[in-house]
């Protein structure tokens, strides 16, 4: 079972068992979609849900160019091995990056246990003072350490002496009785976006997700592909495309903008110029400063080169850039609607190389156990 790969990678199992076991994972999670049932057969005999035939429209394209749904779900998450740890954890990631803190949102500390615990000064203010807080700092972000696709994640502001969080007010008691059940929650700067992602949406922060992967012949990290997300009403503050945001690919050569289009579930994707709602254009629109934001990003890829598949969160503003999280498991459907990422030979190494890592003989030999589980 080659799950999707080529037939040039090492095979994900030689074991009957195994194999029927993937075939009842991939069939479980498939929708009811109508492309019959030898075309099914086929996406699950080499990784694929069902839905990928039309999502990917295979009645044309070659599977063979395509991380497989098996792939993606099973085994990438397990690329990085023990280092998953410190992109499950927001704050352990912040604290590996803190060379490069001129891109990063300034970290104040973690909210747990009715206080907030100041990272850097050994002292920790109770949520009594956390209105006051606020009003010091004027805008906050809040975010799960451990969460993903922008669920629990909050901006909370404070103008003219009203509080709002996520654009609703409230009052001092009603900020205090939702802090007190926030747990494990990192408190950051808000970031502004530049004008042009504002203008496109500005009920959320619109972000570039950027896939790097470590070239292990070249030793050296590389940008495999990248798109700009932008949110809508029903996701703001935040842009998740996985809760209806839309998402457009990014030319890596020059930062110009594709089509975008939402997530799709059962057709390929339905991709406009323009943003259903503001009706802004986005095909065509190109990313400021984007030869820095490839070289730094670059350049933190290397300094993590232990942890070889990030995919990477940043905000584009109007003097840089700043990185809001490094993910362990990017949604590879996110890249792959925009076209196959196994078109280019060295993501073909890549996955080829990890993949065999992870199913060869001696895999159990070599990986590392985590502490928990993905």
């Amino acid at each position: 079972m080659f799950m999707g790969i080529g037939e040039d990678l090492p095979m994900v199992s030689s074991s009957l068992r195994q194999k029927v076991k993937s075939i009842r994972f991939l069939r479980r999670q498939s929708v009811p979609v109508s492309i019959g049932h030898a075309n099914k057969w086929k996406m699950w005999d080499n990784g694929f849900f069902s839905q990928s035939y039309l999502i990917y429209n295979f009645a044309e394209n070659d599977l063979r160019d395509y991380v497989s749904d098996y792939v993606r779900y099973r085994l990438a998450v397990r690329f990085n091995g023990y280092y998953a740890v410190a992109l499950y954890d927001k704050l352990y990631c912040n604290l590996l990056l803190n060379h490069f803190a001129e891109y990063l949102p300034k970290t104040h500390g973690v909210l747990k246990d009715g206080q907030l615990s100041l990272l850097g000064h050994g002292e920790s203010i109770t949520l009594t003072d956390f209105p006051a807080f606020l009003r010091q700092h004027g805008q906050l972000v809040l975010k799960p350490l451990a969460g993903t696709q922008g669920v629990g994640v909050h901006l909370l502001e404070e103008r003219g002496g009203v509080i709002t969080l996520d654009g609703q007010s409230l009052t001092d008691k009603e900020l205090l009785a939702k802090a007190h059940r926030w747990q494990d929650y990192l408190v950051t700067d808000y970031v502004r976006q530049h004008p042009y992602a504002a203008k496109i949406f500005p009920g959320s922060t619109n972000t570039v997700r950027l896939l790097t992967l470590w070239d292990k012949e070249a030793e050296t990290p590389f940008i495999a592909c990248g798109v700009h997300r932008f949110g809508v009403a029903k996701t703001a503050p935040v842009d998740s495309w996985t809760r209806g945001g839309v998402s457009a690919a990014i030319d890596l050569h020059t930062g110009v903008l594709t089509k975008a289009g939402p997530k799709p579930y059962r057709q390929a994707p339905c991709l406009s110029p323009c943003h259903p709602e503001s009706g802004q254009q986005i095909e065509g629109v190109t990313i400021p400063h984007w030869p820095q934001i490839q070289k730094r990003l670059l350049e933190m890829a290397a300094a993590l080169h232990f942890i070889p598949y990030i995919g990477w969160d940043i905000i584009v503003t109007e003097n840089g850039f700043q990185v809001i999280e490094a993910n362990n498991g990017p949604d590879l459907l996110l890249f792959q609607m925009h076209g196959p990422l196994l078109a280019d030979p060295r993501t073909r190494r890549f996955f080829q190389h990890h993949i065999g890592r992870l199913t060869g003989p001696d895999a159990e030999k070599r990986e590392y156990k985590l502490p928990f589980k993905i």
